[in-house]
């Protein structure tokens, strides 16, 4: 169940999918989130606070092979429902 805002990232890869999962649920990403979050907000996760995730930074140190292209180029972006 998801309410009027969520963000997702498609994968065409199973292991790389898998590699981001592994980040994401990091200790160091719930460190973060944790020294960012509002808890009382209204929408405690906001685009903002995503966006400050560097993806390819995290996957670097973790050791993990992702393809970063992928994460950098500016064709990648929400599609309309309406067009």
């Amino acid at each position: 169940m998801v309410d009027d805002t969520c963000y997702q990232l498609d994968f065409d890869d199973i292991d790389e999918a898998n590699f981001i999962y592994d980040a994401l649920t990091s200790n160091e990403i719930h460190s973060l989130l944790d020294s960012l979050v509002f808890k009382d907000a209204k929408r405690v996760v906001t685009k903002s606070l995503l966006m400050r995730l560097d993806l390819v930074q995290l996957c670097k140190e973790k050791g993990i092979k992702i393809d970063t292209q992928r994460f950098n180029d500016s064709t990648y972006r929400q599609l309309s429902l309406f067009d």
